[in-house]
């Protein structure tokens, strides 16, 4: 079902966020990162908002990403999440240039043709929460 495939959509984006999260600590020792359960922060949370990531500096809630194209879009990787959070200032990086900008834009083309066939054929920091 659709649901389904969103929710497994979701869960893999939390993971690769996750994941650039804890990298991107390591690479950044002055970005500090808390990583929480959405389930835990706040059950409520809908899953369609995931993964979402809350940036504070000095207390203050300065950027929020929530749901997947905040990240960029489908073909989340660390680099990609790099790249948001240095746009937004959250931290510096050497990277001149989303890194994966031509395979998403190559993925989306990929999927909305996958998509479209498939309905002609009639077929159907930072602070960040992620599935669970």
């Amino acid at each position: 079902s659709d649901a389904a495939t969103v929710s497994v959509r979701h869960v893999d984006a939390c993971e690769v966020v996750e994941r650039a999260a804890s990298d991107l600590a390591r690479r950044f020792p002055r970005v500090k990162v808390v990583s929480i359960a959405a389930s835990a922060a706040n059950e409520d949370w809908p899953p369609h908002n995931l993964p979402t990531m809350f940036c504070y500096r000095d207390g203050r809630l300065q950027h929020q990403l929530i749901g997947v194209e905040d990240f960029g879009g489908h073909g989340i990787t660390t680099d990609r999440v790099e790249w948001r959070l240095a746009q937004l200032g959250v931290l510096t990086t050497d990277l001149e240039e989303d890194p994966e900008r031509g395979r998403y834009e190559l993925a989306q083309c990929e999927y909305y043709e996958s998509r479209t066939n498939s309905t002609a054929e009639g077929g159907g920091v930072a602070h960040s929460q992620f599935g669970g």
